[in-house]
């Protein structure tokens, strides 16, 4: 398997063209990111990282929409398979809580190992399912990590 190296917010890694996720259109904000990868780490229960492969410095956490309790079922027109996920914002202070990007949703098709985000203007609820781990589905074209640090560093970085 050919595999290439990247730099990452977890360090150097080694990664197959099989876990390359692109992302058309470019995520809004984001007009120079377009390729990206998952990476699921040990312990971190149904979390991602979409990790930007063009800029080791960007990293975003993301979850499946049930966990918030949000269905985003309805999106996709022109995609067969898919798994929409959520940015999912870090509190900044020990009172908040952990929120999601309801109107900017995520569609991963699966078939063509593409992504994009959509804007919509009202979320749909659904009662929250909240899962042990990623979606089963997307699991394979994920990089699995085991960390024992809960805060990546950039040391790798420089």
């Amino acid at each position: 398997m050919n595999h290439s190296l990247y730099r990452t917010r977890f360090g150097e890694l080694a990664i197959s063209p099989e876990k390359i996720w692109s992302c058309n259109p470019k995520l809004l904000g984001f007009p120079d990111l377009s390729n990206f990868c998952l990476i699921h780490i040990a312990n971190q229960g149904p979390f991602l990282w979409l990790q930007s492969l063009d800029n080791p410095l960007i990293a975003f956490l993301v979850c499946e929409d049930k966990n918030f309790g949000l269905n985003y079922d309805f999106l996709s027109p022109d995609c067969g398979s898919f798994i929409p996920l959520v940015f999912v914002i870090l509190p900044g202070s020990t009172q908040e809580e952990l929120r999601t990007h309801e109107l900017g949703p995520l569609q991963f098709c699966l078939e063509t190992r593409q992504f994009r985000q959509w804007i919509i203007e009202q979320p749909k609820r659904c009662a929250a399912e909240v899962q042990a781990a990623p979606p089963t589905a997307l699991l394979p074209s994920c990089i699995a990590l085991a960390i024992t640090d809960p805060s990546p560093s950039e040391a790798g970085l420089a």
